[in-house]
């Protein structure tokens, strides 16, 4: 992938849902920054929960998620249950170029939250998908790349031990 991105849940470290009652929830923080000395211009950003009650799954269900993108100049979307859209309002948004290149971090160019996230019941490592749509100018051309970030559920033993 292009741009950088790090996931972090609240609560951390996350659990999974008890085995009876109501679902716990999560959300997650999904920044993006440029980590390249060049800038990079992204036309959109999707994100794929994994849905289900495995382990290798993160929530039972994508319903009920509200997104908010920060700077407000970008937008989320729910075309289904478990993909969010994130897209900039002009089009293409710039991610300012880091002058350090890898070696510091930049001040976040996108935070998005993921809220209320039913998290599921059983303790594992799920791996969300994001894509982006990104160039090294405003008109393209346009290459698609994906990756993922892993989300681990812990049990509530190892996480009073952590």
């Amino acid at each position: 992938m292009t741009l950088s991105y790090v996931l972090s849940t609240d609560p951390d470290p996350l659990q999974p849902s008890p085995s009876e009652g109501e679902l716990a929830r999560c959300d997650l923080r999904l920044t993006v920054t440029n980590p390249t000395s060049a800038p990079v211009y992204c036309t959109g950003i999707s994100i794929l929960l994994p849905v289900g009650p495995l382990g290798v799954q993160l929530a039972t269900t994508g319903l009920g998620i509200t997104g908010v993108a920060a700077p407000a100049t970008w937008t989320v979307a729910a075309p289904q249950e478990d993909v969010l859209i994130i897209v900039p309002q002009d089009g293409a948004a710039r991610f300012t170029e880091n002058p350090h290149g890898n070696r510091e971090t930049v001040t976040p160019a996108l935070t998005v939250w993921l809220r209320q996230i039913r998290v599921n019941r059983r303790v594992g490592s799920a791996d969300v998908i994001i894509r982006e749509t990104v160039s090294a100018t405003t008109h393209g051309p346009w290459t698609e790349n994906s990756g993922t970030c892993e989300v681990t559920k812990f049990s509530a033993r190892a996480a009073t031990t952590s």
